[in-house]
C-alpha cells in the first residue's frame, strides 16, 4: 500500500504541473486556411483571442475573457499542487486524504478542459475543401492531454487497493446470493418433476420433465387437450 501510494502521489504532482501552462497559454486554435479572415485562440479557462486577418495579421487581437473563470482555474490548480505536494513529502492519514483530494480536484479540472476541447474540435472539423476550418491543439493543450493520462494513473494507484477491498466482499455476497437462488430453483424443479423453469404448454409435458417416481413419460396420469372419449369409462354409460 505504501509503495502504490508513493508512486500515485508522485504521478499526481507531475500531472498537476503538466496542466499549469494552461493558465498562461491557449490550448487550441481555430484557423481558416482558404480565407484567413481571423484566427481564434482559446484558453482552457475560457479566454478568447481573435486576431483579424488570420495568422500574422497586422491588426491588434481582440480579447474576450472573464475574471472569475481564471481565478477558479488558478485556485484549483495551485490548491491541487499544494495538496499533492503535502501528500508526497508527509506521512499520515490526514496527508493521504489531502493528497487524494488534490489529485481528484486536478483530475476533474483537466478532464473538463480536455472534454470541452474535444467537443469543439468535433464541432468545427475536420472539413473538406481549401476553406475548411482547421483545429490545432497547441503545446499547452498537449500538456493538458498528458496531464489527464498521468492523473488517471495516479488515481488508479491511489484508489486501486481500496476499491478492491470494497468490491471483493460485495462480489462474494452477490455470488452467494445467486448460488442460493439457483439451488432453490433446482430444488423446486426436483420436487415438482419439472426442471428449473420447466412449464407445461397445452397439456404436453416436456420430454426432460418426467416425475422422479415415473420410469417413462408414457406412464403416470394421462392428460390431454382432446375432448373426452366415452369408450374409456367402465362400465359404459347407459344410453
Amino acid at each position: 500500500m505504501v509503495r502504490e501510494w508513493t508512486w500515485g502521489v508522485r504521478l499526481a504532482v507531475v500531472g498537476v504541473l503538466l496542466a499549469m501552462p494552461t493558465i498562461v497559454w491557449p490550448a487550441w486554435q481555430l484557423t481558416f486556411p482558404g480565407q484567413p479572415e481571423f484566427e481564434l485562440s482559446v484558453w482552457t479557462w475560457g479566454r478568447l483571442e481573435i486576431r483579424p486577418g488570420g495568422p500574422g495579421g497586422a491588426d491588434s487581437p481582440e480579447l474576450r475573457m472573464a475574471a472569475v473563470p481564471l481565478v477558479v482555474h488558478v485556485l484549483i490548480l495551485f490548491l491541487a499542487s499544494a495538496a499533492t505536494g503535502v501528500g508526497m513529502v508527509r506521512r499520515g492519514r490526514h496527508s493521504q486524504k489531502l493528497g487524494l483530494a488534490g489529485t481528484a480536484a486536478g483530475f476533474v479540472l483537466v478532464a473538463k478542459g480536455v472534454t470541452e476541447r474535444t467537443a469543439e474540435a468535433a464541432h468545427w472539423g475536420p472539413g473538406d475543401g481549401p476553406s475548411a476550418p482547421e483545429v490545432t491543439t497547441l503545446p499547452a493543450g498537449l500538456g493538458e492531454n498528458a496531464a489527464l493520462v498521468v492523473l488517471t494513473g495516479a488515481l488508479v494507484l491511489l484508489l486501486g487497493r481500496s476499491a478492491v477491498r470494497v468490491a471483493t466482499p460485495l462480489w462474494r455476497q452477490l455470488s452467494v446470493r445467486a448460488r442460493a437462488d439457483r439451488d432453490a430453483e433446482d430444488a423446486v424443479g426436483r420436487g415438482t418433476g419439472l426442471g428449473a423453469g420447466g412449464i407445461i404448454v397445452h397439456g404436453v409435458r416436456p420430454v426432460d420433465s418426467t416425475p422422479p417416481h415415473v420410469s417413462s413419460p408414457d406412464e403416470g396420469v394421462p392428460f390431454s387437450d382432446l375432448p373426452p372419449d366415452d369408450d374409456r369409462f367402465w362400465p359404459p354409460k347407459q344410453a
